[in-house]
């Protein structure tokens, strides 16, 4: 029982240590932090309510992730119609718009004579000019909403890619139809973490 009792403290512990951290300069204050046992870092998490929607984060010191949700109260629900981007990846991922499970996403796989990949297919489906729109609109609310060089970094890059791609010439990826290139997978490098100051 003495160990439970020692394991349980050990917890508290952590967890207010979690807290007491200081947070990388990105992150606002007002987050919420919580240990990554398996990572060995801090994690925060954070959302803005949008008159367009909601902003829902997550980061550590080297990266982070934003998804923003069209329409959505932040208190209500973290899914539904919108968009994520994560730094290192550097690319946009539609979510909700249509539905995408792996068994999607494998029958868009073309195979060689040997087995490899040889071509994986676009996405079949597109956004609608006023979803597009609506997106556009909500990513620049997001961005006025930023409170950290960090955010507005990240905010900035998901704007230039939102009005760089015209929502029909998607490609298709493991997690949903995404803006990047459509040979993708012959290499795709990501050349920009906009969490991280350059």
């Amino acid at each position: 029982m003495n160990r439970f009792k020692e394991a349980v403290a050990l917890l508290a512990l952590c967890a207010g240590l979690a807290n007491c951290a200081p947070r990388p300069p990105g992150v606002p204050t007002g987050a919420s932090a919580s240990y990554d046992w398996y990572n060995g870092h801090n994690t925060y998490t954070w959302r803005r309510t949008l008159q367009g929607g909601c902003a829902v984060w997550m980061a550590t010191d080297n990266w982070a992730d934003v998804h923003l949700f069209v329409g959505s109260r932040c208190a209500e629900q973290s899914e539904g119609q919108g968009v994520g981007y994560l730094s290192v990846s550097d690319f946009l991922v539609f979510k909700g718009y249509w539905p995408w499970t792996s068994d999607e996403y494998f029958h868009l796989i073309e195979f060689d004579n040997r087995g490899m990949i040889s071509r994986i297919r676009p996405c079949p489906r597109a956004l609608s000019p006023q979803q597009l729109s609506e997106l556009r609109a909500l990513a620049q609310e997001a961005l006025s909403a930023t409170t950290t060089s960090a955010e507005r970094r990240m905010m900035a890059r998901v704007n230039e890619r939102l009005e760089a791609t015209n929502g029909a010439s998607l490609a298709s990826g493991q997690e949903g139809c995404t803006d990047l290139p459509p040979d993708w997978y012959n290499g795709y490098v990501s050349h920009e973490n906009a969490w991280v100051p350059h």
